[in-house]
C-alpha cells in the first residue's frame, strides 16, 4: 500500500460535452496547476493558469499548439518537460465518435502510459479524467494524491478524477501485484465528505454552489484492487456486510446474500434462479409496503440508459425501479445501488446519502460505485392531524357530468382522481388537497399519491404487466380545474 493516502472529495455538475466547460471541474484542476503544464486532449476550453499551458487536441477546428493523438506527444515535446500533465480523453469510442467527432479513437494504453512517464519531470502530477480510477499501472509507482467523484445526476456515468504524483527519483519498474485470494487493496481511502465542500471561492457560473444531501456528511470508501481482480465477488461481499433486516436483492448476478436470514431475491433477468422474477414495473404490486429494511438495486448497467414503458410514459429503466422499491422501504430504511454512477434515489422522495464504496482495478475501464440511501422518517403521522383544504364536490354541483373516465374500468370522477385517494406522504385522505410540512395547503399532489392511483387502477393495465396507457388519462393543459391544469403539468415536466 502507498506511503500516501489519497483525500477523497464528492461533487455534482451536470456538465456538456465539453469537461473543462463545467465551473466546478474547472476549479478543482486549475487550483491544481503548477509550473509548466500539457493540456493533453484539451478541448475548447482554456485553463485559466499563471504558468505557461500547452494544449494538444486531435480536432483541427479547435485553437491547440499541436493536433496529434496524445501517445504521440512524446515526439513534440523533451522528456521530463512537464509539471502537471491533464489527461481527459474519450472515455469510449462511442463519445469519441459521436461528441468529439474522432472516428479512429483506439488507444494504446501501454503506449499512453510511457508517454505520461516519458513527459512528465520526477515529482510531477498526472490529472486523469474517466470512468475509471486506476490510472498509472503500479510497475511505474506513481502515488495517488487525491481522487475525486463526480456525480453527473442524471442517466449517464460518473466521472472520477485522479491526482497521481510521479517519483521524485524516477520510474524504477516493478512487478504488478498479482491478484490474491481474499483481495487486499493496494490503495485504500476513507473520508466523510460534503458534496462540494472543497469548492474555491471563484467561480465563473453561480449555478457553481456547495451543500446538498440536507448538511449531512457521507462516509466515502474508495478500494483500487491489482490488475486481473474480478471486482465483483469482492462487491458482492461488501453488499452483504451492509445489508440489515429483511432484505430485497434485485439482481442481475448470481449470488447469495448471508448475512440476513430473511432474504428475497428476486431477478432482473429471466436466466437467473431467484425466488421471484417480477418485471421492474410490477414491484410495487407484489410487495406490500413499508416491509423492507433494505432493497438491494443492482440492474444490468444498460438499465441505466434503457428506456421502458411505465404507465404510458418513457422511463428509463433503472429510474422505475426506484420508483417501484421506494414505497416498499419503511421509514429509516436503506437503498443500496451498484452501478456506474452514485445518482440514486430523488431528493424530493425525501432520502439522505449516507454511504458511497468505490471499487476500481486497472483491468476495467469503469469503477463500480455502492451508494447507499437512507430513507427518512416522512411526515404522515404528523400530517394526520392537519385539517386540509376540503376538494369535495359542492352540493350545488353533485350533479355536474363526469370530467375524467378511466379508459379500462371506466370509473369517473368530477376532479382529477388523484385526489380521491389517500396520500401517505402528508396524510392528507380521500377528497382532501395534500398539505406542505407546514400544515399549508399543497394543491400539486405529491408523488406518493400519484402512485397509489397508479396502484389502484393497476388491475386495468393491459395483459403483459405493463400499463400502455396512464390509467386516468389526463386533460387537455388549457383546462379551468386548477388541480387538473397542474396534475397535467406535473405529469409533462416528469415526462
Amino acid at each position: 500500500m502507498p506511503a500516501h493516502t489519497p483525500k477523497l472529495s464528492y461533487w455534482t455538475v451536470q456538465p456538456n460535452r465539453w469537461t473543462f466547460e463545467a465551473p466546478k471541474i474547472s476549479d478543482w484542476v486549475e487550483s491544481r496547476l503548477t509550473g509548466r503544464v500539457l493540456n493533453m486532449c484539451a478541448g475548447p476550453t482554456e485553463l485559466d493558469h499563471d504558468g505557461e499551458v500547452l494544449r494538444n487536441d486531435l480536432n483541427l477546428s479547435i485553437d491547440a499548439d499541436t493536433h496529434v493523438a496524445a501517445c504521440a506527444l512524446v515526439d513534440e515535446y523533451a522528456e521530463n518537460s512537464f509539471d502537471v500533465l491533464v489527461y481527459d480523453p474519450a472515455f469510449s469510442d462511442n463519445q469519441a465518435e459521436e461528441t468529439y467527432n474522432i472516428s479512429d479513437s483506439k488507444i494504446d494504453l501501454g503506449e499512453i502510459h510511457e508517454t505520461i512517464d516519458a513527459l512528465l519531470k520526477p515529482g510531477g502530477i498526472l490529472i486523469h479524467f474517466g470512468f475509471g480510477s486506476s490510472v498509472m499501472p503500479a510497475t511505474y509507482q506513481y502515488e495517488p494524491q487525491e481522487i475525486a467523484l463526480w456525480n453527473n445526476l442524471g442517466g449517464q456515468y460518473d466521472w472520477l478524477s485522479c491526482v497521481t504524483r510521479k517519483p521524485t527519483s524516477g520510474t524504477a519498474p516493478v512487478p504488478e501485484p498479482s491478484p490474491i485470494a481474499g483481495e487486499v487493496p493496494t490503495v485504500t481511502a476513507h473520508s466523510d465528505v460534503y458534496p462540494n465542500a472543497m469548492l474555491g471561492a471563484a467561480t465563473r457560473s453561480t449555478a457553481a454552489t456547495s451543500g446538498g444531501n440536507n448538511d449531512t456528511a457521507i462516509s466515502f470508501d474508495y478500494y483500487r484492487f491489482p490488475a486481473g481482480t474480478e471486482l465483483r465477488p469482492i462487491v458482492d461481499a461488501h453488499l452483504d456486510a451492509e445489508v440489515t433486516g429483511r432484505t430485497l436483492d434485485l439482481c442481475h448476478t448470481q449470488r447469495s446474500l448471508t448475512n440476513t436470514a430473511d432474504h428475497h431475491r428476486n431477478a432482473l433477468t429471466s436466466h437467473l434462479s431467484a425466488d421471484s422474477h417480477h418485471a421492474p414495473q410490477r414491484l410495487s404490486n407484489e410487495f406490500a409496503d413499508t416491509v423492507f429494511d433494505t432493497v438491494v438495486m443492482d440492474p444490468e448497467p444498460s438499465a441505466f440508459q434503457r428506456h421502458t414503458s411505465y404507465y404510458g410514459r418513457d422511463k428509463v429503466e433503472a429510474t422505475v425501479l426506484k420508483l417501484e422499491a421506494h414505497p416498499l422501504l419503511r421509514s429509516g430504511a436503506n437503498i443500496i445501488q451498484v452501478a456506474h454512477t452514485a445518482t440514486c434515489m430523488r431528493s424530493e422522495l425525501n432520502y439522505t446519502r449516507t454511504n458511497i464504496a468505490v471499487f476500481s482495478t486497472p483491468s476495467e475501464n469503469k469503477d463500480i460505485i455502492v451508494t447507499t440511501d437512507r430513507k427518512d422518517t416522512d411526515s404522515s403521522a404528523d400530517a394526520l392531524t392537519r385539517i386540509p383544504e376540503d376538494a369535495t364536490v359542492p352540493d350545488e354541483i353533485s350533479t355536474a357530468p363526469i370530467r375524467h373516465v378511466c379508459v379500462k374500468c371506466g370509473e369517473g370522477y368530477y376532479h382529477d382522481p388523484v385526489w380521491y385517494v389517500d396520500c401517505v406522504k402528508c396524510g392528507a385522505h380521500s377528497e382532501n388537497y395534500c398539505v406542505n410540512e407546514d400544515g399549508s395547503i399543497r394543491h400539486e399532489p405529491h408523488q406518493h399519491r400519484l402512485d397509489a392511483l397508479a396502484e389502484q387502477h393497476a388491475d386495468c393495465a393491459s395483459t403483459d404487466s405493463v400499463l400502455s396507457e396512464p390509467p386516468v388519462p389526463f386533460d387537455d393543459s388549457d383546462s379551468t380545474d386548477t388541480a387538473q391544469t397542474d396534475l397535467f403539468q406535473i405529469a409533462e415536466a416528469n415526462s
